[in-house]
């Protein structure tokens, strides 16, 4: 995404679709002048979880909690997770290691945070 394109999203974006990589070498090190998206952040989406996982999802799970962390102490969020995969065999504790637990606020990651799984037949 050239630079002018990124000051339109930075000023006017109402979704933003990004990947853990942009978010750690471009968002989250200049996240003030991300400040209008981090402070109205409500969701994020977590697509093909089964792919985090390893070396690559330690990674992106360090890459969430600095979003969150973020969001929770320098611009009063506390944006709600979504993780989605077909492929995989526990959801709940991927998920919750993913994005630090399903607790709300203080970042403790117990109890308050909400979770459903569906399976398809």
């Amino acid at each position: 995404t050239c630079e002018s394109e990124r000051r339109r999203v930075k000023a006017e974006a109402r979704l933003v679709i990004t990947n853990p990589d942009m978010l750690h070498v471009s968002i989250l090190p200049q996240h003030r002048s991300w400040e209008r998206m981090l402070r109205g952040l409500r969701y994020v989406v977590l697509d093909e979880a089964h792919v985090y996982r390893g070396v690559f999802g330690s990674h992106v799970a360090l890459v969430v909690r600095r979003l969150r962390r973020l969001c929770r102490e320098l611009y009063g969020g506390d944006p709600t997770f979504i993780v989605t995969s077909a492929t995989i065999a526990n959801p709940r504790e991927h998920a919750a290691d993913l994005v630090g637990g399903f607790g709300r606020g203080g970042g403790s990651g117990g109890g308050g945070g909400k979770f459903a799984a569906f399976k398809r037949k």
